[in-house]
């Protein structure tokens, strides 16, 4: 469930125990629209959180989905746009796939299990143009001040963090890598940004690293960002509510750091490449077999480590 939260079965215990039910959230992004026409862009995500998207104000609760476009591939955006929080600037931030659930009365609290993002090309093959570049394990101090001052980072700088690049009609997968056994939440908690700003050019805010990693997609030198697709895809374990009317199930288990540990240890050593997968083209039809063979080998891994039965799943 780790390296495919896309399409697999809901599976729970992948920590070592089991609390909540599981869901898969999903949700179909595309740039936002003043990027439409532009040739270079990025999406970045940080998994851990969930927070929604901002669309005006000078207050900004958090943001952690955050997406930017200009012709310059060299050109980085200002830090405030990225939550758009200050109501002269336009939208940048995109809301999280699990905000509407776990903001809502039927959510008490939830932690992550998986997460991946699907990106695919929609407009004509004979106009096709340019390379996408899948980012993965990318730390906040990258997504917010690139390699050192106080703006994040342009394509061409955070394009590096890549290993390969692919075909513009390629349709590409990334998969968040936990990093730990991550904590119950109610929602917006350790969010990328959160804070105030007061003019156009300054932003004084808070930008507080969490050790949380983002994953995304780079594109250069494409036809336009709006013939681009972005699917998220976050498997959460969550508790509901006591007047939600859902049964609260009782915990199996108990949480083991090494199962997480084991079962990314695994997978490294089977396909290093395991966090990044072409999903579409012939290229890639090699590349699903072999994630195949990896997920029944992690999944009779775990089954051998004695987690917990399935209690529900759900998927949104």
């Amino acid at each position: 469930m780790i390296s495919n939260p896309c399409t697999s079965s809901l599976v729970p215990g992948i920590y070592g125990s089991s609390v909540g039910l599981l869901a898969r959230l999903k949700s179909r992004i595309t740039f936002s629209s003043q990027f439409n026409s532009n040739k270079n862009g990025y999406m970045l995500w940080f998994p851990q959180s969930a927070c929604d998207r901002h669309t005006g104000g000078t207050t900004a609760s958090g943001i952690n989905f955050v997406n930017w476009g200009n012709n310059n591939p060299d050109a980085g955006p200002p830090l405030q746009q990225y939550g758009n929080i200050n109501a002269a600037t336009t939208a940048q931030s995109i809301a999280d796939p699990a905000f509407p659930f776990v903001s809502s009365d039927t959510c008490q609290d939830f932690r992550v299990i998986a997460a991946c993002l699907r990106i695919t090309y929609t407009g004509t093959t004979s106009n096709a143009s340019g390379m996408i570049y899948p980012l993965t394990n990318i730390p906040e101090h990258m997504v917010l001040y690139g390699d050192g001052g106080n703006t994040p980072p342009s394509m061409t700088n955070i394009s590096r963090f890549a290993n390969n690049g692919f075909r513009a009609t390629d349709t590409l997968e990334v998969v968040y890598r936990p990093v730990n056994i991550p904590t119950w939440t109610d929602g917006n908690v350790a969010p990328l940004i959160s804070g105030t700003t007061t003019t156009n050019a300054a932003y004084s805010g808070t930008q507080q690293y969490f050790g949380n990693t983002a994953i995304g997609f780079v594109i250069l030198n494409g036809t336009a960002l709006s013939d681009y697709v972005i699917e998220a895809y976050k498997i959460i374990e969550w508790r509901p509510e006591p007047v939600s009317g859902f049964s609260i199930p009782q915990q199996r288990g108990n949480d083991n750091p090494n199962r997480i540990t084991k079962a990314l240890e695994f997978l490294d050593r089977t396909d290093p490449q395991w966090q990044q997968q072409v999903v579409s083209s012939l290229g890639g039809v090699a590349k699903s077999m072999l994630r195949d063979t990896v997920l029944a080998g992690a999944s009779m891994m775990m089954n051998s480590m004695r987690g917990p039965p399935q209690i529900m799943n759900g998927e949104f």
